[in-house]
C-alpha cells in the first residue's frame, strides 16, 4: 500500500508541475498580477467539485460532514494564502524552481503533524526530512540569485499549503470511516474542498473585479491559462488526497517534493525549445546542480519510507 500511495504522490507531483508552467504561462505572458488567475479558477471548478461532493456525501455522514466542512474551510485559508505566495513568486522565479523548492513544506508538516496526529519519527526518516532542506539549499543557487522578496513570497506559499495539507489529513482520516474505499474517500473531500474555497474565492472575485477590473483576465486568456490551470490542479488533487489515505501525510509531501526532479526535465525541455520567457537557458553546471538537489529528494523517500 505504501508503494502504491508513494506512485501516486509522483503523478500528483507530476501535475502539479505541469499546473506551475500553466500559471507562470499566464503571470510572464499576460503581465497580469497572478492573483487575477485564481479566482477565475475557482469559479470554473465550482461547479464539478459541487456535483462530486453531492453524489458521495454518505447518508451516514450527519454532524460528521459539517467537522469536515469547517477542516475544509481551513484548507481554504490555507489554500487561498499559498496561491496568493505562489502567484506572487511567479513574478521572479522560474516555475521549475518554485516547484523544487517547495519541498521547504516538508519540515513543516512533519512539525505540525508530531501536534496534530502525535507523530514521532525515527533517525532515519528525521535524516529524510533533513535531506530536503539540503535539495532546498542546493536550489536556492542553481540558477540566477533569488532576491528576498521571492524568499518572502516562497515562504509564504510553502506554509500555506503546507496547513492546507494537514487540514486535508485531518478531514479525509474522518472521511475515511464513512466512504467505499479510498477513491471515494478521496474524491468526496477534493469536492467539498473545491466547494469551500469557492465560498472564499467568489467574494474575493466580485471585490477584485469592483476595484481592480482593468487587471483581471479577458475571456480569451480564460480559456487559455485558467482552464488547463484548474483542470490539472484537480487532477493533482485526487492523486495527492489518495497518496495521503495510503502513506501519511509527510511521505506524501515528500513525494510531492519529486516534483523537483520532473520540473527541472520540463523546464530544460521549456528552455531547449525556445520558450525562454518561461525557463531561462541554464548552463550545463546549473542543470547538474538541480538534477543533483532533485535527487537527493529521492533519497529522502527511501529514507522515510525505510
Amino acid at each position: 500500500m505504501l508503494l502504491i500511495g508513494v506512485f501516486l504522490g509522483l503523478l500528483a507531483a507530476l501535475f502539479q508541475s505541469l499546473s506551475y508552467i500553466a500559471s507562470g504561462c499566464y503571470v510572464r505572458r499576460t503581465g497580469r498580477p497572478g492573483w487575477t488567475l485564481g479566482a477565475p479558477q475557482r469559479v470554473l471548478t465550482l461547479l464539478p467539485y459541487g456535483l462530486l461532493a453531492a453524489f458521495l456525501w454518505p447518508p451516514s455522514f450527519q454532524g460528521e460532514g459539517w467537522t469536515i466542512f469547517l477542516c475544509m474551510l481551513g484548507t481554504a485559508v490555507f489554500g487561498l494564502t499559498g496561491d496568493i505566495g505562489l502567484f506572487q513568486a511567479q513574478r521572479g522565479v522560474e516555475p521549475s524552481r518554485i516547484a523544487s523548492l517547495q519541498s521547504l513544506k516538508v519540515p513543516i508538516v512533519a512539525l505540525i503533524s508530531c501536534f496534530a496526529f502525535s507523530k514521532s519519527y525515527s533517525p532515519l526518516q528525521l535524516l529524510g526530512i533533513a535531506l530536503v532542506l539540503c535539495s532546498s539549499a542546493a536550489l536556492s543557487h542553481a540558477g540566477s540569485r533569488i532576491g528576498w522578496k521571492a524568499w518572502a513570497w516562497l515562504v509564504f506559499n510553502t506554509a500555506g499549503y503546507a496547513g492546507s495539507d494537514v487540514c486535508i489529513a485531518i478531514a479525509l482520516t474522518r472521511a475515511a470511516k464513512f466512504c467505499d474505499g479510498v477513491w471515494a474517500a478521496s474524491a468526496l473531500i477534493v469536492g467539498i474542498s473545491g466547494v469551500a474555497l469557492a465560498v472564499f474565492a467568489l467574494p474575493l472575485a466580485a471585490l477584485q473585479w469592483r476595484f481592480a477590473r482593468a487587471s483581471f483576465p479577458t475571456g480569451g486568456e480564460c480559456l487559455r491559462y485558467a482552464v488547463p490551470f484548474a483542470l490539472l490542479w484537480f487532477v493533482a488533487m485526487i492523486f495527492l488526497l489518495a497518496c495521503f489515505a495510503l502513506s501519511d501525510v509527510v511521505m506524501g509531501t515528500i513525494a510531492q517534493s519529486a516534483r523537483g526532479v520532473m520540473s527541472v526535465a520540463i523546464g530544460w525541455l521549456l528552455a531547449k525549445r525556445g520558450f525562454l520567457d518561461l525557463e531561462g537557458p541554464v548552463s550545463a553546471s546549473v542543470f547538474v546542480r538541480r538534477a543533483v538537489a532533485a535527487a537527493l529528494i529521492v533519497l529522502a523517500m527511501a529514507l522515510y519510507a525505510s
